[in-house]
C-alpha cells in the first residue's frame, strides 16, 4: 500500500512539470492511500487537518465510516482502491495517468465538481454518467457529510451500488 502525503505550496507547484513527474515524485503533493494499481480510484473533498496531520486519506470518523461503505460493496481499503483528496487539476490529471483505473468515485461537491468541470452542486451531478479523460465517473457525498446527513445514506448507498453495477459492466 502506497501512502501519499500533501506537499508544496501553490507558487511552488505552478513551476512543476506535472506531465514528466512519476509515481514517487507525485507522493510528495498529494494525501493519498492504496493501490497504485488499483481500478477503482476514490476522490474525495480537500484533506481535513486530521487527513493532514495523520496522512492518511480519510483519517477518523469519515474514513471508519468509508471503510464501511467499501465493505457494504466487497471492497477493502488498499486492495484495488485507491483513496486521495482533491489535489490540484495538475496533479489529478498526473495520478489518474499514473494509476489509469478503470472507474472514479467522487465523494463530495468540490471533488465532483472538479473532476467533472462543473458547477453544478452534487444533487445535479449525482445518478447521472460522467467521464473523467474517457474514465466513468460516480458523484456521491463526503463520508463527513454522511456524518452530518444521515438521511442522505439511502442515496450514498445508491450511488455505490452504481458504482459496483459500473464496475461489473466495465469487466465485461
Amino acid at each position: 500500500m502506497e501512502h501519499i502525503t500533501e506537499g508544496a505550496n501553490t507558487a511552488h507547484q505552478s513551476t512543476i512539470d506535472w506531465d514528466q513527474m512519476d509515481w514517487a515524485q507525485l507522493q510528495s503533493h498529494l494525501i493519498g492511500t492504496g493501490d497504485p494499481h488499483a481500478a477503482w480510484l476514490f476522490i474525495g473533498d480537500p484533506a481535513s487537518d486530521l487527513d493532514i496531520q495523520q496522512q492518511q486519506a480519510f483519517a477518523g470518523e469519515p474514513g471508519a465510516l468509508l471503510d464501511k461503505m467499501l465493505a457494504a460493496i466487497q471492497l477493502k481499503r488498499g486492495e484495488n482502491i485507491y483513496l486521495a483528496h482533491l489535489p490540484n487539476p495538475l496533479a489529478l490529471s498526473r495520478l489518474v495517468a499514473l494509476l489509469q483505473p478503470k472507474l472514479i468515485v467522487t465523494l463530495g461537491q468540490q471533488a465532483s465538481q472538479a473532476v467533472m468541470n462543473s458547477q453544478q452542486g452534487l444533487e445535479a451531478l449525482r445518478g447521472k454518467k460522467h467521464q473523467y479523460q474517457s474514465i466513468p465517473v460516480i458523484a456521491s457525498y463526503a463520508p463527513s457529510h454522511l456524518l452530518q446527513h444521515e438521511v442522505d445514506k439511502r442515496n450514498a448507498w445508491k450511488d455505490l451500488c452504481a458504482a459496483r453495477d459500473a464496475m461489473a459492466a466495465l469487466a465485461n
